[in-house]
């Protein structure tokens, strides 16, 4: 079980490193583009199968008046199952929608750091698999910030340590990694918890300022 800590996690070295290795690919990263991504991609699916289930309605009516309802109930048991798969993916994309709109929102709130000449990023493609919604450089720290929309749970600490150990990895052991757990719907105050910082999002940028 997650518990409060007063700690911070250390990933990595703070030797005074200027700069971390950054690719103009990831610079120019839309925050929650890949979950937008997948939401459109929810919905999409939502409407071919929709379709489908028309279609196969149609079909049941045209072959009910040709005289055949056992057939035709066949039909509309599989216009049953494709609207319930219909559903399944709609409702994904809502859930990814959702998601992308909390990232978005974090991303427009951290637009504060880069005028200030902080670098950012959004939407880090991890190699091996997954990504990590933001990340802020100051001159020596990285900020790994995982955007949650209204709550966090016991299994995103874990996840926050993954990312902190990629980007370890990816940027430099020379350079002090921050895990952080942003809840854009939330005012929660800085808290560490197991050695990461959970933070509602009105407070995010002050954590960073001050930790960087």
């Amino acid at each position: 079980m997650a518990s409060a800590s007063s700690t911070p996690e250390t990933f990595g070295l703070n030797r005074g490193v200027t700069s971390p290795s950054v690719t103009t690919e990831t610079l120019n990263s839309v925050p929650g583009g890949s979950v937008r991504a997948v939401a459109r991609a929810g919905f999409v699916s939502a409407g071919g199968k929709a379709l489908k289930v028309a279609a196969l309605l149609a079909l049941a009516v045209a072959v009910l008046l040709e005289g055949a309802p056992h057939v035709a109930v066949v039909v509309v048991c599989l216009a049953i199952a494709a609207g319930r798969g219909a559903r399944r993916s709609f409702r994904k994309g809502q859930r990814f929608a959702k998601g992308a709109s909390s990232e978005e929102v974090v991303g427009t709130q951290l637009k504060a750091l880069e005028d200030s000449q902080w670098l950012v990023e959004h939407d880090l493609v991890k190699s091996g698999g997954g990504n990590i919604d933001h990340v802020v450089h100051s001159a020596s720290r990285t900020f790994v910030i995982d955007t949650k929309r209204s709550q966090w749970r016991a299994k995103d600490i874990p996840q926050a340590c993954r990312h902190a150990d990629w980007a370890a990895r990816h940027f430099g052991s020379q350079r002090l990694i921050v895990p952080v757990i942003c809840i854009e719907r939330s005012d929660q105050p800085p808290t560490l918890v197991d050695g990461i910082w959970v933070v509602g999002r009105p407070h995010l940028v002050a954590l960073i300022e001050e930790e960087g």
